[in-house]
């Protein structure tokens, strides 16, 4: 990826990370005694770690400006936002899916 930008690199996995929490807190029901309205509280977690691999590519692209784009990482830093805006986005689709689930539920009794 990106040798001489380690954030624009961290900014990847990060955001890699935040896209993949969400289909395995959306799995844990099936696989664990959690129930879905438990597994809720698993939808922060990609929502703050998308918001971590922004701020990530951020600085990557600071230091790519600091090093007139000699430190490297320009498309990861670009991956990595992309990515990251992707987990909160995804996040917050889930996070309402259940909430809503949850409500329609609580109403039908």
């Amino acid at each position: 990826m990106a040798g001489g930008n380690p954030r624009a690199t961290a900014a990847v996995w990060i955001g890699l990370v935040a896209i993949l929490t969400v289909p395995g807190g959306l799995a844990l029901p099936r696989y664990t005694a959690v129930t879905l309205f438990q597994a809720v509280y698993a939808f922060p977690v990609p929502i703050l770690l998308g918001l971590i691999a922004v701020v990530q590519a951020r600085r990557a692209r600071e230091a790519l400006d600091r090093t007139l784009r000699r430190a490297g990482g320009e498309r990861a830093a670009a991956w990595g936002r992309g990515l990251g805006l992707l987990g909160v986005c995804l996040g917050i689709t889930a996070g309402l899916a259940v909430a809503f689930y949850w409500i329609l539920v609580a109403f039908s009794h």
